[in-house]
């Protein structure tokens, strides 16, 4: 393994979210959702170039928090039903890295590793059977961008041919504060236009937090 050199990658992700209900809070009189985004999951490839125990990563990862299908918006008390909504959020984050290996065996090492890149994340809330104003099912999708750095450490180990299995702890800091609706729309809060910040009924700014833990596992393909 020490004398490969370049290397392209695979890797699948999950960990827990701090989204929770943070891509609905604040829309409207609502208060209580009967589902909130527990987990991120994603995906990411790219390239590993290395020399001796230093390898630079270029990679392109794809981030899906749980998708949240017919959850039940109610009023504080949980009185009663204001509508429905399916909420989808989505990040892709190009990236770039390195990583510097710890202990190195013939088949097998521990490499500390960090990535920094931009993230770009687009959120859809579509709302249904509406019981308040604008009383009208309606779409609200928005998009932002914010900076991504993440450091981990991660396990290597020789499988078949030239092709290894590795594993990853990963910590990611990543939030989305400057989102914008990314078409016209009337919702709960009144008329919104394309381009315009995305806002609550209180016209404080939405942000979505990515920040967390996660694991990673796939496989590199030596050439």
């Amino acid at each position: 393994m020490a004398k490969e050199s370049f290397a392209s990658y695979l890797l699948i992700n999950g960990g827990n979210s701090n989204l929770g209900s943070k891509a609905l809070d604040g829309e409207s009189s609502a208060g209580v959702f009967s589902k909130t985004v527990d987990r991120n999951m994603g995906g990411e490839f790219g390239f590993v170039y290395l020399q001796q125990r230093f390898a630079l990563r270029f990679g392109f990862e794809f981030l899906k928090p749980d998708r949240l299908e017919g959850t039940s918006a109610s009023t504080s008390s949980g009185s009663a039903e204001l509508y429905k909504v399916d909420s989808e959020v989505i990040g892709y984050i190009p990236k770039v890295g390195a990583e510097i290996h710890l202990l190195q065996f013939e088949n097998q090492r521990v490499y500390l590793q960090g990535t920094v890149g931009l993230a770009s994340v687009t959120l859809k809330n579509a709302y249904t059977d509406v019981t308040i104003a604008p009383t009208a099912s309606h779409t609200v999708e928005a998009k932002g961008t914010g900076n991504l750095i993440q450091g981990g450490i991660g396990y290597e180990v020789y499988v078949f041919d030239k092709t290894t299995f590795a594993t990853e702890l990963n910590y990611r800091s990543l939030v989305i504060d400057n989102l914008k609706y990314s078409k016209s729309v009337t919702t709960f809060s009144g008329a919104k236009f394309d381009g315009q910040d995305y806002v609550g009924a209180s016209g404080a700014q939405r942000t979505l937090d990515f920040t967390g833990y996660y694991i990673s596992i796939g496989f590199r393909w030596w050439l």
